[in-house]
């Protein structure tokens, strides 16, 4: 899926920032939905994803998948209907290796400055979240900042966590 979005973004010659992408058309195209538009940033030396940002949209009628396959969490976003489901169901047992942390925050309250940083540790972009909005991190380095009282998010991350010092370094 990665190499189709950057195919896209050549042949469409659409950026935002220096390498950071709206996908409004391809994410029309692939997965049918008008209402998620997700922003993905890379990183300039090496075009890895750094980070997945989506602004929240009242009007989301089905399922866009935000994350690709081979990412470390899976991300969507749904919108359901009165009495629509999600089928009883268990996960298998299937072993994964990891080898670093990824993560998610979403805005539950208030609003707040993220702030995106390559592998090298240079600020690539500033991004402000508000009620709704989700960023997913892959890779590089990030910072929060709360705007206003009483804010709150919710932080998605897959485990186990093993302590500070293995785990991140604070720069």
């Amino acid at each position: 899926m990665q190499y189709k979005i950057l195919r896209y973004l050549i042949n469409e010659r659409r950026s935002l920032g220096k390498f950071a992408f709206p996908l409004k058309n391809f994410f029309r195209k692939y997965f049918k939905t008008n209402n998620i538009i997700p922003l993905v940033i890379y990183d300039e030396k090496n075009m890895k994803k750094i980070a997945t940002f989506s602004k929240y949209r009242k009007s989301t009628k089905e399922r866009a998948n935000l994350s690709d396959a081979e990412d470390l969490l899976q991300f969507s976003k749904i919108n359901f209907t009165k009495n629509q489901t999600v089928p009883k169901h268990k996960h298998l047992i299937n072993p994964r290796q990891t080898e670093k942390t990824s993560e998610i925050w979403i805005v539950i309250r208030g609003v707040f400055e993220a702030s995106i940083y390559d592998n090298d540790l240079n600020l690539v972009k500033s991004l402000t979240l508000k009620f709704g909005d989700a960023i997913q991190f892959h890779d590089g380095g990030h910072e929060l900042v709360s705007l206003k009282n009483n804010s709150i998010i919710f932080e998605v991350k897959n485990g186990p966590y093993k302590g500070e010092k293995f785990d991140r370094v604070r720069f």
